[in-house]
């Protein structure tokens, strides 16, 4: 049956619009190249990594939000609906969905953005570079699964009162930091840019912040990567894995069954 669905999701990938998916994918491929290039001046120590979970956690922030800015179907994503004549227990569907799911431009460009796991992980030992690899799928399984489970959310709740204000809310929330959010940034990134002095300054992070960060379901993938990397053990390396694939599951089962 998934190979049944992939064969579906390719006619409508090559019958459907091809225009916007090309520039988001060229769009996309250059920011996660920036993320890669980012990870590689981490590695050789030019920059401090914690920036490299900052930006994995904006990544895996636009995953759940993006559903949310943008709530119209796409063209390639294979409906539910579509299926539901059929005698397929929900569990059994979401299963063979769950693979289809990753086959898109979104998935593509995030995993050439958490190339940057296996880029961090690289320097230690093939042992490491292949729990990256493994972070790196169970990251991108949750954070498509995550996005899936939202828009399923979301589309439940506006049906109601509550989701009604709850979307307005979330809605001037991102306008405020689409027009406004990127100055205190900037402040901190470029402290004398008042002067006419543009040079920016990546300092380090505190840990504190990384530390919340790699808490983050977005960030247990780098956590994963990281340790290792720094030789902390299996069980430290495992954890984070076993973390996305369980919250990755539930999400899968759920959302696929929408």
């Amino acid at each position: 049956m998934t190979g049944t669905l992939f064969a579906l999701k390719l006619r409508l990938f090559r019958n459907g619009p091809h225009n916007e998916r090309a520039f988001s994918l060229a769009a996309g491929l250059v920011l996660a190249a920036l993320v890669a290039a980012g990870s590689v001046a981490a590695s050789r120590g030019v920059i401090d990594e914690g920036w490299i979970a900052v930006a994995l956690t904006v990544w895996g922030g636009m995953w759940v939000f993006g559903p949310l800015a943008q709530p119209r179907h796409e063209p390639s994503v294979i409906s539910r609906e579509w299926l539901r004549g059929y005698p397929l227990p929900p569990w059994r569907l979401a299963r063979a969905l769950s693979w289809t799911e990753l086959l898109g431009v979104g998935p593509l460009i995030t995993l050439a953005c958490l190339s940057s796991l296996v880029i961090l992980a690289a320097p230690r030992d093939p042992a490491a570079v292949a729990s990256a690899v493994g972070a790196l799928v169970a990251q991108l399984y949750l954070l498509v699964w995550a996005g899936k489970t939202v828009a399923a959310l979301m589309a439940w709740l506006l049906q109601t009162r509550a989701g009604m204000t709850m979307a307005a809310t979330q809605t001037a929330i991102m306008l405020a930091v689409s027009f406004a959010g990127w100055v205190p940034i900037a402040a901190w990134l470029a402290p004398r840019l008042g002067e006419g002095d543009t040079t920016i300054t990546l300092g380090r992070l505190p840990a504190q912040v990384i530390d919340v960060l790699a808490a983050l379901p977005t960030g247990w993938g780098y956590r994963a990567a990281l340790a290792a990397r720094d030789g902390a053990g299996f069980g430290t390396a495992l954890l984070p894995l076993a973390a996305l694939l369980a919250a990755g599951g539930p999400c899968c089962t759920w959302a696929g069954s929408r």
